[in-house]
Protein backbone atom coordinates (compact mmCIF):
# COMPACT_ATOMS: atom_id res chain seq x y z
CA UNK A 1 0.00 0.00 0.00
CA UNK A 2 0.96 3.47 -1.07
CA UNK A 3 1.43 5.32 2.38
CA UNK A 4 1.53 9.23 0.73
CA UNK A 5 -1.56 8.30 -1.02
CA UNK A 6 -3.54 7.34 2.24
CA UNK A 7 -2.51 10.37 4.27
CA UNK A 8 -3.74 12.06 1.16
CA UNK A 9 -7.13 10.38 1.17
CA UNK A 10 -7.63 11.01 5.19
CA UNK A 11 -6.53 14.67 4.34
CA UNK A 12 -9.13 15.18 1.55
CA UNK A 13 -11.68 13.31 4.19
CA UNK A 14 -11.35 15.92 6.68
CA UNK A 15 -11.21 19.20 5.02
CA UNK A 16 -14.24 18.21 2.03
CA UNK A 17 -17.83 18.41 4.15
CA UNK A 18 -19.60 15.74 4.99
CA UNK A 19 -22.81 15.26 3.33
CA UNK A 20 -25.61 12.66 4.07
CA UNK A 21 -24.91 10.89 0.67
CA UNK A 22 -21.26 10.87 -0.60
CA UNK A 23 -19.68 7.96 -2.63
CA UNK A 24 -16.32 6.70 -1.64
CA UNK A 25 -13.70 5.27 -4.51
CA UNK A 26 -12.97 1.75 -4.37
CA UNK A 27 -9.60 2.55 -4.39
CA UNK A 28 -10.30 4.79 -0.99
CA UNK A 29 -11.58 1.77 0.58
CA UNK A 30 -9.03 -0.20 -0.76
CA UNK A 31 -6.36 1.85 1.30
CA UNK A 32 -8.23 2.00 4.49
CA UNK A 33 -8.74 -1.95 4.52
CA UNK A 34 -5.02 -2.14 4.06
CA UNK A 35 -4.42 0.74 6.86
CA UNK A 36 -6.72 -1.61 9.21
CA UNK A 37 -4.91 -5.34 8.54
CA UNK A 38 -1.36 -3.71 9.01
CA UNK A 39 -3.21 -2.52 12.37
CA UNK A 40 -4.64 -5.87 13.47
CA UNK A 41 -0.59 -7.27 11.97
CA UNK A 42 0.99 -5.41 14.29
CA UNK A 43 -1.55 -5.73 17.29
CA UNK A 44 -1.19 -9.61 16.69
CA UNK A 45 2.71 -9.14 16.81
CA UNK A 46 2.38 -7.43 20.35
CA UNK A 47 0.12 -10.13 21.49
CA UNK A 48 2.52 -12.63 20.41
CA UNK A 49 5.46 -11.30 22.41
CA UNK A 50 3.97 -10.55 25.30
CA UNK A 51 2.72 -14.00 25.35
CA UNK A 52 5.89 -15.86 24.93
CA UNK A 53 7.34 -13.17 27.91
CA UNK A 54 4.84 -14.33 30.09
CA UNK A 55 5.41 -17.89 29.61
CA UNK A 56 9.20 -17.24 30.11
CA UNK A 57 8.68 -15.73 32.95
CA UNK A 58 6.44 -18.07 34.75
CA UNK A 59 8.65 -21.11 33.26
CA UNK A 60 11.64 -19.34 34.71
CA UNK A 61 11.98 -22.28 38.16
CA UNK A 62 13.58 -20.44 41.48
CA UNK A 63 16.97 -21.31 42.42
CA UNK A 64 17.38 -24.37 44.93
CA UNK A 65 18.02 -23.33 48.40
CA UNK A 66 21.92 -23.99 49.32
CA UNK A 67 21.70 -26.91 52.36
CA UNK A 68 24.31 -25.91 54.98
CA UNK A 69 25.48 -28.16 57.45
CA UNK A 70 24.31 -27.55 60.81
CA UNK A 71 27.38 -26.60 63.13
CA UNK A 72 27.62 -28.72 66.15
CA UNK A 73 27.08 -27.37 70.03
CA UNK A 74 30.21 -28.21 71.55
CA UNK A 75 29.69 -30.35 74.78
CA UNK A 76 30.60 -28.65 78.24
CA UNK A 77 32.14 -31.11 80.71
CA UNK A 78 31.02 -29.93 84.10
CA UNK A 79 34.57 -30.47 85.28
CA UNK A 80 36.36 -27.90 83.35
CA UNK A 81 33.31 -25.43 84.40
CA UNK A 82 35.17 -22.90 86.62
CA UNK A 83 33.81 -22.90 90.26
CA UNK A 84 32.34 -19.56 91.75
CA UNK A 85 34.58 -17.88 93.55
CA UNK A 86 32.88 -18.45 97.54
CA UNK A 87 31.80 -14.83 98.85
CA UNK A 88 34.49 -13.90 101.36
CA UNK A 89 33.27 -13.69 104.89
CA UNK A 90 31.54 -10.10 106.18
CA UNK A 91 33.47 -10.76 109.46
CA UNK A 92 36.91 -10.48 110.77
CA UNK A 93 38.34 -13.69 111.84
CA UNK A 94 40.17 -13.23 115.24
CA UNK A 95 41.97 -15.66 117.48
CA UNK A 96 42.64 -15.06 121.03
CA UNK A 97 45.59 -16.63 122.82
CA UNK A 98 47.05 -16.04 125.94
CA UNK A 99 50.69 -17.15 127.94
CA UNK A 100 50.49 -17.36 131.78
CA UNK A 101 53.77 -16.90 132.80
CA UNK A 102 55.63 -19.31 135.63
CA UNK A 103 54.84 -17.03 138.49
CA UNK A 104 53.64 -18.00 141.54
CA UNK A 105 51.96 -15.25 141.94
CA UNK A 106 49.69 -15.40 138.23
CA UNK A 107 46.75 -17.82 138.46
CA UNK A 108 45.83 -19.79 135.30
CA UNK A 109 42.33 -18.98 136.50
CA UNK A 110 42.94 -15.49 136.16
CA UNK A 111 44.71 -15.43 133.08
CA UNK A 112 41.28 -17.42 131.60
CA UNK A 113 39.17 -15.45 132.79
CA UNK A 114 40.52 -12.42 131.16
CA UNK A 115 40.92 -14.35 127.99
CA UNK A 116 37.11 -15.26 127.92
CA UNK A 117 36.02 -12.19 128.80
CA UNK A 118 38.08 -10.22 126.04
CA UNK A 119 36.49 -12.77 123.58
CA UNK A 120 32.58 -12.21 125.06
CA UNK A 121 33.30 -8.17 124.68
CA UNK A 122 34.79 -8.92 120.44
CA UNK A 123 31.76 -10.88 119.79
CA UNK A 124 29.51 -8.48 120.98
CA UNK A 125 31.09 -6.54 117.63
CA UNK A 126 29.10 -8.08 114.58
CA UNK A 127 32.03 -7.33 112.25
CA UNK A 128 34.29 -9.62 114.22
CA UNK A 129 34.46 -13.53 114.58
CA UNK A 130 36.42 -14.43 117.81
CA UNK A 131 37.45 -17.98 118.69
CA UNK A 132 39.62 -19.03 121.22
CA UNK A 133 43.33 -20.07 120.98
CA UNK A 134 45.70 -22.70 123.18
CA UNK A 135 48.17 -20.69 125.06
CA UNK A 136 51.19 -19.49 123.66
CA UNK A 137 54.27 -17.31 123.78
CA UNK A 138 54.01 -13.84 121.99
CA UNK A 139 56.97 -15.03 119.28
CA UNK A 140 54.15 -17.86 118.80
CA UNK A 141 51.51 -15.60 118.09
CA UNK A 142 53.46 -13.57 115.75
CA UNK A 143 54.19 -16.88 113.64
CA UNK A 144 50.62 -18.33 114.01
CA UNK A 145 49.48 -14.97 112.29
CA UNK A 146 51.91 -15.27 109.25
CA UNK A 147 50.92 -18.83 108.53
CA UNK A 148 47.06 -17.68 108.75
CA UNK A 149 45.65 -16.19 105.50
CA UNK A 150 42.78 -14.18 106.91
CA UNK A 151 42.66 -14.74 110.63
CA UNK A 152 44.29 -12.03 112.96
CA UNK A 153 45.80 -13.15 116.01
CA UNK A 154 45.31 -11.51 119.91
CA UNK A 155 47.94 -12.65 122.27
CA UNK A 156 47.43 -11.37 125.77
CA UNK A 157 49.51 -11.75 128.97
CA UNK A 158 48.05 -11.15 132.73
CA UNK A 159 51.73 -9.83 134.62
CA UNK A 160 52.00 -9.24 138.30
CA UNK A 161 54.39 -6.45 139.22
CA UNK A 162 54.60 -7.44 142.99
CA UNK A 163 56.51 -10.74 142.38
CA UNK A 164 60.64 -10.49 143.45
CA UNK A 165 62.77 -13.11 142.97
CA UNK A 166 59.80 -15.62 142.94
CA UNK A 167 58.74 -14.73 146.36
CA UNK A 168 54.74 -14.62 146.90
CA UNK A 169 53.35 -11.15 147.30
CA UNK A 170 51.84 -10.62 150.36
CA UNK A 171 49.17 -8.89 149.09
CA UNK A 172 48.47 -10.91 145.86
CA UNK A 173 44.96 -9.74 145.03
CA UNK A 174 45.24 -6.27 145.03
CA UNK A 175 44.66 -5.27 141.42
CA UNK A 176 47.29 -2.38 141.85
CA UNK A 177 49.49 -4.59 141.04
CA UNK A 178 48.00 -6.54 138.12
CA UNK A 179 48.12 -5.36 134.29
CA UNK A 180 47.07 -6.70 131.18
CA UNK A 181 49.30 -6.52 127.94
CA UNK A 182 47.49 -6.91 124.28
CA UNK A 183 49.50 -7.06 120.85
CA UNK A 184 47.04 -7.92 117.74
CA UNK A 185 48.87 -9.37 114.50
CA UNK A 186 47.74 -9.03 111.24
CA UNK A 187 47.30 -12.26 109.12
CA UNK A 188 50.08 -12.92 106.76
CA UNK A 189 52.99 -11.06 107.37
CA UNK A 190 52.62 -11.21 111.29
CA UNK A 191 53.03 -7.08 111.77
CA UNK A 192 52.05 -5.41 114.84
CA UNK A 193 48.01 -4.07 113.96
CA UNK A 194 48.22 -2.43 117.64
CA UNK A 195 49.60 -3.10 120.99
CA UNK A 196 48.89 -1.51 124.82
CA UNK A 197 48.45 -2.35 128.17
CA UNK A 198 45.64 -1.86 130.74
CA UNK A 199 46.37 -1.64 134.84
CA UNK A 200 43.75 -2.80 136.80
CA UNK A 201 44.61 -0.42 139.77
CA UNK A 202 42.05 1.38 138.32
CA UNK A 203 39.25 -0.32 138.04
CA UNK A 204 39.89 -1.24 141.99
CA UNK A 205 36.57 -1.72 143.51
CA UNK A 206 35.73 0.81 145.99
CA UNK A 207 34.87 0.63 149.43
CA UNK A 208 33.24 2.59 152.50
CA UNK A 209 34.05 1.37 156.06
CA UNK A 210 35.57 -1.92 154.71
CA UNK A 211 32.34 -2.73 152.47
CA UNK A 212 32.89 -3.24 148.61
CA UNK A 213 30.83 -0.42 146.36
CA UNK A 214 28.96 -1.79 143.72
CA UNK A 215 30.58 -1.36 140.70
CA UNK A 216 29.45 -0.51 137.04
CA UNK A 217 30.36 -4.47 135.90
CA UNK A 218 27.29 -5.50 133.17
CA UNK A 219 25.19 -7.75 134.21
CA UNK A 220 26.37 -10.20 131.43
CA UNK A 221 29.64 -10.86 132.50
CA UNK A 222 30.83 -12.20 135.67
CA UNK A 223 30.28 -11.54 138.95
CA UNK A 224 32.28 -12.48 141.96
CA UNK A 225 32.58 -10.36 145.50
CA UNK A 226 36.37 -10.97 144.84
CA UNK A 227 38.03 -7.71 143.97
CA UNK A 228 40.54 -8.68 142.02
CA UNK A 229 38.25 -10.02 139.14
CA UNK A 230 36.09 -7.25 138.98
CA UNK A 231 39.10 -5.38 138.47
CA UNK A 232 39.79 -8.06 135.54
CA UNK A 233 36.67 -8.39 133.90
CA UNK A 234 36.37 -4.28 133.61
CA UNK A 235 40.52 -4.21 132.61
CA UNK A 236 39.52 -7.12 129.76
CA UNK A 237 36.43 -5.53 128.44
CA UNK A 238 38.96 -1.87 128.10
CA UNK A 239 41.45 -4.13 126.20
CA UNK A 240 38.64 -5.92 124.25
CA UNK A 241 37.48 -2.09 123.19
CA UNK A 242 41.07 -0.94 122.10
CA UNK A 243 41.79 -3.67 120.19
CA UNK A 244 37.68 -3.13 118.06
CA UNK A 245 38.88 0.41 117.56
CA UNK A 246 42.05 -0.88 116.28
CA UNK A 247 39.88 -2.35 113.11
CA UNK A 248 38.56 1.22 112.79
CA UNK A 249 34.72 -0.20 114.11
CA UNK A 250 32.38 1.61 116.84
CA UNK A 251 31.71 0.03 120.11
CA UNK A 252 28.90 -1.88 120.31
CA UNK A 253 26.95 -2.03 123.63
CA UNK A 254 27.21 -3.97 126.35
CA UNK A 255 25.70 -7.29 126.26
CA UNK A 256 24.30 -5.83 122.73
Amino acid sequence: MNIKRLKSWMKQAVARPWKKSYSVSSEALADGRAAIGLLMFVGAILSCLVFHSAQAQSGRRAPKPIDVAPVPTPSIDPATVPKPKPTPSLKIPVLVASYTPASIDVSTLDAELVQRTIIQRLGESGALATRGGEEMRRKDAEKTARNEAETYVVWLELENSSTYGGALSTNRDNPENYSIRFVVFAPQTGRTKAQGQISLGFYRRRSIGGIGLPGSRPDCYPNTNRNLDYAMVMGAIEAANRIISSFDLPLPPPCG
